[in-house]
């Protein structure tokens, strides 16, 4: 049965618990010394009957030993553990914390990896818990803003009821340097526009998304915080399914995340450009002198099928390249040329 199948310890796995385990034992608010970075990645192994008790120990649901509960906690908690062992802040934490001017106040980061480990925890178990997607729209939701675009170097949060925070949690998170939004930010666009370009990657212009503008969307912080659900869905690729009345704004609500996906891809491909196309050149360069042409050719067919490089670059670059050695190469990707992306990202 489903039930009995045993957890499937993966490298996902194997991160979310190295931080499970260092939460558990007090490690995860460990200072930065100046001799090794506050991480948990290049921990030693954990054994696998250790993984599934850990999984399990930390799942809220009844049900512990389903399958996808267990597959569903493990995806949303890897992309939480993978963010925060790469979030300079956590990894270099002195435990000193900063003043923050505008707000008269201090910050106290010596419970850095503890109050962001309570967080996601909280955050992941309510993402799969059946009751609450059920009735979510009358659900208080709170959701920390994970910045990847700028390799995590900052948290935000929003809630959708400020006042159902716990105290204690809220205390926990304006320590070490969360701002909690007030009534007020919440009916603000630029407040809402900040948190989507933080999660999402698109930047500000003149403090708003002028993409929302353009579509001529009315945004607020109930479809705010629902499109950043769905951006967390898609992170961590999983299904989504939307449901509700004719005419309460589905399509729009999905086009509009939609446009902000293509406009941040658009960003991310223009800083990538150069980089990868010289990788490329690098790649028919060796094929040109390889022995076994066919063979690296075709590698390289399999590489572009897999990535996220706009084809006219691709076939720009490769013109320059008219030996008969590579022609069918040629031949091959002029077939792909009506389609808008191909493969490029992992040709590292």
């Amino acid at each position: 049965p489903i039930y009995q199948t045993p957890l499937s310890v993966t490298k996902e796995v194997q991160l979310v618990c190295k931080y499970l385990t260092a939460y558990e034992d007090g490690r995860i608010d460990r200072l930065y010394d100046e001799k090794e970075l506050v991480k948990f990645s290049n921990d030693a192994d954990i054994p696998n009957k250790v993984c599934e008790q850990l999984i399990k120990k930390h799942m809220r649901l009844s049900d512990r030993k389903a399958k996808m509960d267990q597959m569903l906690f493990v995806k949303y908690m890897f992309v939480r553990c993978q963010f925060l062992d790469g979030l300079e802040s956590f990894n270099y934490n002195q435990g000193r914390g900063e003043i923050i001017q505008s707000e008269t106040r201090f910050t106290d980061t010596k419970k850095l990896g503890s109050t962001l480990m309570a967080c996601m925890l909280e955050e992941v178990n309510t993402l799969f818990d059946v009751e609450i997607l059920r009735n979510w729209s009358s659900k208080v939701q709170h959701k920390l803003i994970y910045d990847f675009k700028d390799r995590g170097s900052s948290i935000g949060f929003i809630t959708s009821d400020p006042d159902k925070l716990e105290s204690e949690m809220k205390q926990k998170l304006i320590n070490i340097g969360v701002k909690i939004p007030s009534r007020v930010d919440l009916h603000s666009r630029q407040h809402l526009d900040l948190c989507l370009s933080r999660a999402v990657g698109v930047g500000l212009e003149n403090g708003c998304l002028k993409l929302i503008d353009s579509c001529h969307y009315v945004l607020t912080m109930d479809y705010t915080i629902k499109m950043l659900s769905i951006h967390e869905r898609l992170k961590c690729r999983m299904p989504v399914i939307i449901q509700g009345e004719t005419g309460v704004g589905k399509t729009a609500l999905l086009k509009m995340i939609s446009d902000l996906w293509n406009q941040s891809f658009v960003l991310e491909w223009s800083k990538e450009k150069g980089r990868l196309c010289d990788i490329l050149k690098d790649h028919v360069k060796q094929i040109q002198l390889s022995q076994d042409i066919t063979k690296k050719s075709f590698d390289l067919i399999n590489r572009i099928e897999n990535a996220t490089v706009l084809k006219s670059d691709v076939m720009e670059l490769l013109q320059q390249f008219t030996q008969d050695s590579i022609h069918y190469l040629k031949t091959y990707l002029l077939k792909m040329q009506d389609l808008p992306l191909v493969t490029m990202l992992s040709l590292e």
